[in-house]
C-alpha cells in the first residue's frame, strides 16, 4: 500500500533541491582567493570579486590591494582605487593634501587634484571666481584654452575637420580651430606620459616619427582614465571615446599621415590622412 506521507515528503524534497539548485547556480559562493566572475558572491560579508587579478579572485580590500576600478575596493572601507601610478593602480583612503591623485575623487571632500601635479590640493581662496564659459564650451583652466563640450558632426577626414571647425559657430565664437597636437595633448588627463609635459616627446616642436616611441607614446590601459566611460580627457568633457584629429603631421606640408590622440587608451598615434575619417574636437 503506497504511503501518501512519503510521497509528500518526497516531493519536498525534489521542489527544495530544484530551487536551492537555482539558487546556487545564479549566484555561486566563492571562497577568499578563489576565482570568480562578475556576479559571483564571495564568503565573506567584505569580500569583492576583484576583476584586478587574471584571472579575477575574491579578496578583501585593504589600503594598497591592487585594483582597476573602485568597486574592486569594495564600498563600506571607504577606499577608492587610485590610479595616480597607472600601471599600480591601489585601493587608497581618499587623500589629503599633498597625496598623488590621478582624479578628483581620489582626494577628501573640500579638495580637488591638480591636474598639472597630480597631487591633492585646497581650492585657492584668493583667485577669482572664473567667468562661466557659454553654453556648449569648456574653458581648460591648466592651459586656458576654450573646447567643445560635446563634438558636433561624425567622424571625418582631416581635410574635412580643418573646414569644419574653422566654419564652427559655437557659444558666440567664429574663431574656432583644429588643435595642434601639444593642444590636443593638454586635454588628456589620467595618463602621465602622454599628457601635457610627460616623457612622450612628441610635441607641436618635434613632431617628426622619430620624436615618438611607443613605449612612451603608447598610452595607458583602455577606458582606465577620469572622464565618462573611461575617456582620458577632463569629466567635464563627453564625445565619442575613441581617436581624435590634430592638425600637426609628422612631415611638414606632406598631408598624407596625421597625428591623433586615442581617448581610450590616452595614445599619441599616427594616421594616415586620406581616406580615414576621425572623431574632432575644434578649440580656440
Amino acid at each position: 500500500m503506497e504511503n501518501p506521507g512519503g510521497r509528500w515528503l518526497l516531493m519536498v524534497l525534489i521542489v527544495v533541491g530544484i530551487c536551492c539548485s537555482a539558487c546556487c547556480h545564479h549566484r555561486p559562493l566563492r571562497s577568499e582567493g578563489k576565482e570568480c566572475r562578475n556576479g559571483d558572491l564571495c564568503v565573506r560579508s567584505a569580500s569583492v570579486c576583484n576583476q584586478a587579478y587574471d584571472p579575477p579572485e575574491c579578496h578583501v580590500p585593504t589600503e594598497g590591494t591592487k585594483c582597476r576600478a573602485d568597486g574592486d575596493c569594495g564600498s563600506d572601507q571607504g577606499l577608492v582605487c587610485n590610479r595616480a601610478d597607472f600601471r599600480n593602480a591601489k585601493c587608497r583612503v581618499r587623500g589629503l593634501a599633498g597625496a598623488v591623485c590621478a582624479r578628483n575623487s581620489d582626494c577628501r571632500d573640500g579638495l580637488y587634484c591638480h591636474v598639472r601635479d597630480s597631487i591633492c590640493e585646497e581650492p585657492s581662496l584668493t583667485a577669482a571666481t572664473p567667468a562661466p564659459a557659454p553654453s556648449g564650451t569648456w574653458k581648460d583652466p591648466q592651459s586656458g584654452l576654450m573646447w567643445q563640450v560635446n563634438p558636433t558632426g561624425a567622424r571625418m577626414t582631416r581635410t574635412d575637420a580643418v573646414l569644419h571647425c574653422e566654419s564652427l559657430s559655437l557659444g558666440g565664437f567664429n574663431d574656432w580651430r583644429l588643435p595642434t597636437i601639444s593642444q590636443l595633448r593638454s586635454l588628456i588627463r589620467g595618463c602621465p606620459a602622454t599628457q601635457k609635459g610627460g616623457s612622450c616627446e612628441l610635441t607641436d616642436s618635434c613632431l617628426t616619427a622619430s620624436c615618438w616611441d611607443v613605449n612612451l607614446c603608447g598610452g595607458c590601459s583602455n577606458h582606465g582614465g577620469p572622464g565618462s566611460d573611461g575617456a582620458y580627457w577632463p569629466p567635464e568633457l563627453s564625445g565619442e571615446v575613441n581617436e581624435y584629429w590634430s592638425s600637426s603631421d609628422p612631415d611638414r606640408g606632406k598631408n598624407d599621415s596625421g597625428w591623433i590622440v586615442s581617448f581610450s587608451s590616452g595614445g599619441v598615434l599616427v594616421c594616415l590622412v586620406p581616406p580615414y575619417a576621425v572623431a574632432v574636437r575644434c578649440v580656440r
